[in-house]
């Protein structure tokens, strides 16, 4: 059995979002962060890293795929919807009936065309790693009609790296530190356990708190309620590079996006031949899930000039459909500059239901 890596024991960190405003009117808050900074990670093949099984009152994995809103039995005759993405599509700020995937299928039920939705968003993951397990998991008998993709920001963080124009992740920078640090081959580096030397420790360090790899989350580094995806565990300091991640400058801005723009592209179209030779339809939704209001002790300049590669993705191409801008007028629902409370999901998930709602009309017309 893979080795369980990356989960904080149960009351050993307070998640900051408790406090902030979006998240005021939801009694269940504190217990919802300690469940997801209890979250286990495991090793993967390929993949990096995925969640591990966890039981909870708002959080509950099977196997990697988080639970969902269900309005049918399971085994019911159902379009199958499987979701796709990072930690907006995973759900971070929202109980597991209340995600994105999860609000797609109220809608879907509401509207009489009810689905089984399979939440596979994995927090930190880029539209590649996405790519390869939608690969694994139609390799079988069991595929979904729909699959739905959701990226943007997550791939944004990935190029901001030292490395641009090649599919990475938004922990490589910190895996490469710790096994180099592992191996002699730079200067130690304080390590949380005495095991510093084996993968799950290095993996461990570098997931728990994969934020770290975020240039968005330098930017953020004075606000401490501010920064995304930072309720899980503590770093050692081979993973905290200042000099790998850093604000875009005005230079960096066109060449980051275009290497994520030709990433992005090179993802989709591979998702695309494996959905057509197994008969699955991919939609990909291009998530810019980013607050306009530049957050407390944030550097207007370096936030507008990373907004400004965010804001390019719209070039992503006529496949990508852009939901984003249906969070303009509610900035009030962000916890943090890039994720939401359940109003938020619900205003995304309303939004991609718009455009699924044609396709599972048209199943139920071919399988009535």
């Amino acid at each position: 059995m893979p080795e369980r890596i990356g989960a904080q024991a149960p009351g050993s960190y307070r998640d900051p979002r408790v406090d902030v405003p979006a998240m005021a009117a939801y009694p269940w808050r504190e217990e919802y962060f300690a469940e997801m900074a209890s979250v286990p990670v495991r090793y993967r093949p390929y993949l990096e890293y995925q969640a591990g099984p966890f039981a909870g009152r708002y959080v509950n994995i099977e196997g990697w795929t988080r639970r969902s809103y269900r309005s049918q039995p399971a085994g019911s005759d159902v379009p199958v919807v499987e979701f796709f993405g990072g930690s907006k599509m995973w759900g971070e700020g929202q109980r597991d009936e209340h995600t994105i995937p999860s609000m797609v299928a109220r809608y879907a039920a509401e509207a009489g065309v009810p689905i089984e939705a399979v939440n596979d968003g994995q927090r930190g993951w880029v539209n590649w790693q996405e790519m390869l397990l939608f690969e694994q998991v139609t390799a079988g008998d069991e595929r979904p009609d729909l699959a739905v993709f959701y990226d943007g920001s997550n791939d944004v963080n990935a190029q901001l790296g030292p490395v641009q124009g090649v599919p990475t992740t938004t922990t490589e920078e910190g895996i490469a530190r710790l096994f180099d640090d592992a191996q002699g081959n730079a200067a130690p580096s304080p390590a949380p356990s005495s095991s510093s030397s084996s993968l799950g420790d290095l993996l461990r360090q570098v997931v728990s708190r994969y934020d770290e790899r975020s240039a968005l989350h330098r930017l953020l580094d004075q606000d401490p309620a501010g920064a995304s995806e930072r309720s899980v565990g503590s770093l050692s300091s081979a993973a905290q590079d200042p000099s790998a991640i850093k604000p875009p400058t005005a230079a960096d801005v066109p060449k980051v996006l275009a290497a994520t723009l030709d990433v992005y592209a090179r993802g989709r179209a591979l998702i695309s031949s494996v959905a057509a030779e197994r008969g699955i339809e991919p939609v990909f939704f291009l998530e810019r899930q980013i607050t306009r209001q530049p957050p407390v002790g944030a550097p207007k300049a370096d936030y507008a000039r990373y907004l400004q590669i965010i804001d390019g993705l719209r070039a992503a191409g006529p496949d990508v459909i852009d939901v984003a801008s249906v969070l303009d007028d509610h900035q009030d629902t962000y916890i943090d500059p890039g994720h939401t409370n359940e109003a938020g999901a619900a205003l995304i998930a309303k939004a991609m239901f718009e455009h699924l709602e044609p396709r599972l009309r048209a199943w139920y017309r071919t399988h009535g």
